[in-house]
């Protein structure tokens, strides 16, 4: 999904993410992947309203819920997602990455 102001027809910002059907439910996963807004464009709500539209999708289709992975020390991001009701779940999560050959 993508956003664009309505003064002109550039891109103001995107959210990338990845619908997970899940075999042990019924319900599907929504995996936020990224979300980026144009630097010009940013604190202007794109971010929140981005969100928005991914909490309506989750509604809308019935899923189990939407996540989205971030790091600490992106202050920008914990405040967003932390502004649109998204919920801290444990604090034990580590990442495992498998390089491939191209790394």
């Amino acid at each position: 999904m993508c956003l664009q102001p309505r003064r002109s027809g550039e891109l103001a910002g995107f959210v990338l993410a990845y619908r997970l059907e899940r075999l042990d439910r019924e319900a599907a996963q929504l995996f936020v992947y990224e979300v980026g807004v144009t630097p010009q464009y940013r604190r202007d709500g794109i971010g929140a309203r981005l969100m928005g539209h991914v909490r309506d999708l989750v509604a809308e289709e019935a899923l189990m819920e939407a996540f989205v992975l971030t790091d600490q020390d992106n202050e920008a991001a914990v405040q967003l997602y932390r502004s649109t009701g998204g919920q801290v779940e444990g604090a034990t999560s580590i990442l495992f990455t498998y390089p491939g050959h191209a790394a």
